[in-house]
């Protein structure tokens, strides 16, 4: 009877990961952003280089910021995804997630929300998580399936 509930328990545990690995990975991944900009810029305050500009694509390090916020997301949603669900699976999932941030691009390309919109931010904001995705899955040494391998050894 225990080692039943056990079992069912764990089956929860897995179906509360799935459900959740990517809205939480998100999340933590936003969380993450906040935080590092925030250090980032306590920094660049005593920097002799100037302020640090995290909007700003062209001058500033909203790229390096973007790459680093979502290698953050991708890597937190990676550890709380189920066990079951395969390393294709995982990119097939937040290939769905970044289908939905091109479309909200090419929806303010054929009508942008205001006249001077910065249409180029959310193009960088479609990119860069696709680019860090390519990346995680097809760097078999430092990659998803780096993770992978090392998981299966625990």
């Amino acid at each position: 009877m225990k080692e039943t509930a056990k079992e069912v328990g764990k089956q929860l545990l897995s179906i509360l990961r799935l459900i959740s690995f990517l809205p939480v990975g998100f999340i933590g991944g936003t969380l993450f952003k906040m935080l590092f900009v925030f250090v980032v810029q306590i920094i660049s305050v005593f920097s002799p280089f100037g302020q640090f500009n995290s909007t700003d694509y062209y001058k500033g390090g909203a790229i390096w910021v973007g790459i680093i916020a979502w290698l953050a997301t991708y890597i937190i949603s990676y550890f709380i995804k189920p066990r079951f669900i395969t390393i294709k699976q995982f990119a097939i999932c937040w290939s769905l997630v970044i289908g939905v941030f091109a479309a909200v691009t090419i929806g303010n390309f054929v009508d942008a929300p205001y006249k001077g919109y910065p249409v180029h931010r959310d193009v960088f904001k479609t990119i860069i998580p696709a680019g860090v995705l390519i990346w995680m899955v097809k760097d078999t040494k430092n990659g998803l399936y780096n993770f992978e391998a090392k998981r299966e050894k625990e």
